[in-house]
């Protein structure tokens, strides 16, 4: 603790601002300020947070703590699916991973491009002449297209998605972005569902509903990260109708009118989620459990963004660890009334 209170002390020094300065922005007491560089415990932990925002230190506070940010916790994580599917999750995932990587840490955009055109080779290699794949990946992914029947089209989309990132960097409208969805976030949700056994299409709309919010879910929550990589997701025809300019988000410049567009904005998109939370009546208890979680996460998202009055610039919205905990805790909580209701019938 007094080595955590001197290095907030030593933020602010470092940024030039007085206790009264932080404790001002923090919105709390400057004793609770000493007390809290002076690691006495007492502190309690919502201020510690005030004033980590305070400092600019909230995004990065939150990024450590984020079990999620951690191979363990992605693990853990596909625990919650269905047993009998987890590796060919794990083939899906190491595709993903591996196709994303491509095009996100290659700075050259022409070298990248060549590198997801000769993985999008792989693929086609990997359906057509599956013996002469050498890649781990594409072994690992070829039991999964031999058990399942998985569609080549859902794994090209997703790279059609990573080729797009290449050559776009801003969008002009909500269909321009729901275009994007199609191939960036919905291929995953049909993936879900084809390799746990459905293949309908009504199932695979309510999935593209959920999937797409999740996917608008994370872009209104890193607006200013977005933008500090020179990409923009909000909608020019949105921002205009709300009179919110570009300068004000490499600015932080938050208006009435910036909080009017980001509410909009979760507005529509929660009543995606809301739509598509229809798929769990359509599927297994056990996926349904999962699916569930998902959605929940999304909404976790979007609740966080309503908590801090719509103000994405001050920083990135944080589904706090507990929050992270409750929803794991519903999960768990439904499979074991899952295995009750099992057992209660043998």
């Amino acid at each position: 603790l007094r080595q955590f209170g001197e290095d907030i002390v030593t933020w602010r020094k470092l940024q030039r601002l007085t206790a009264a300065q932080v404790a001002d922005r923090a919105g709390v007491n400057v004793s609770t300020l000493r007390s809290l560089e002076h690691g006495e415990g007492s502190t309690s932990l919502e201020n510690t947070f005030r004033v980590a925002r305070a400092l600019g230190l909230l995004d990065k506070l939150a990024s450590v703590l984020d079990p999620y940010a951690t191979d363990v916790g992605r693990l853990r994580t596909e625990e919650s699916l269905p047993k009998r599917v987890r590796p060919h999750f794990e083939s899906i995932y190491a595709y993903c991973r591996m196709s994303d990587d491509l095009g996100d840490e290659v700075a050259d955009t022409a070298v990248a491009m060549r590198l997801l055109d000769t993985w999008g080779l792989m693929l086609d290699e990997c359906y057509e002449t599956p013996e002469r794949s050498r890649h781990p990946v594409f072994v690992a992914l070829h039991e999964t297209i031999r058990e399942t029947g998985v569609p080549r089209e859902l794994f090209a989309d997703l790279l059609h998605a990573f080729r797009m990132d290449q050559v776009k960097i801003s969008y002009e409208s909500w269909e321009e972005l729901l275009e994007y969805s199609r191939y960036s976030a919905n291929p995953v949700g049909r993936l879900v569902l084809w390799v746990c056994g459905y293949q309908d299409e009504g199932l695979g709309r309510l999935s593209d509903k959920v999937c797409t919010a999740l996917q608008l879910a994370n872009f209104w929550q890193d607006v200013v990260e977005d933008a500090e990589r020179g990409r923009r997701y909000l909608p020019a025809s949105v921002m205009e109708r709300f009179d919110v300019d570009e300068g004000q988000i490499l600015g932080r410049v938050f208006t009435p009118e910036f909080a009017a567009m980001m509410e909009s904005l979760v507005i529509r998109t929660r009543g995606m989620l809301i739509e598509g939370g229809a798929i769990s009546n359509g599927v297994d208890a056990e996926l349904a459990v999962t699916l569930d979680l998902f959605r929940k996460g999304g909404e976790a998202i979007l609740d966080g963004i309503a908590a801090q009055g719509f103000d994405v610039l001050r920083g990135r919205p944080v589904v706090t660890k507990t929050k992270k905990i409750y929803l794991l805790l519903g999960a768990v909580v439904g499979k074991m009334r899952l295995g009750l209701a099992r057992g209660g019938a043998r």
